[in-house]
């Protein structure tokens, strides 16, 4: 994976990098969320570097890499009322 945008409007939904099996050396992902909710699951496999636009809304972030994570994801999270 190298670039992949993902872009929703009402509702729930989750996005599972699990079968990603290599990205490119500068991934980006972009998320674009308003009235909804999205659960991103990421193998601890990968970093990622996010960088956040909120508007009434909370980007929460749990776990982390290994120790050699073998690439970066550049995730640039917009969302309004989530």
């Amino acid at each position: 994976m190298e670039r992949l945008s993902f872009s929703r409007r009402f509702g729930s939904y989750e996005l599972n990098l699990a079968d990603c099996t290599a990205i490119g050396e500068n991934c980006q992902l972009a998320v674009d969320l308003s009235f909804g909710s999205m659960r991103l699951l990421v193998p601890r496999r990968y970093a990622v570097e996010l960088a956040t636009d909120k508007a009434f809304s909370s980007v929460n972030v749990q776990g982390a890499p290994t120790e050699t994570p073998e690439g970066m994801i550049h995730l640039n999270v917009d969302v309004s009322f989530a």
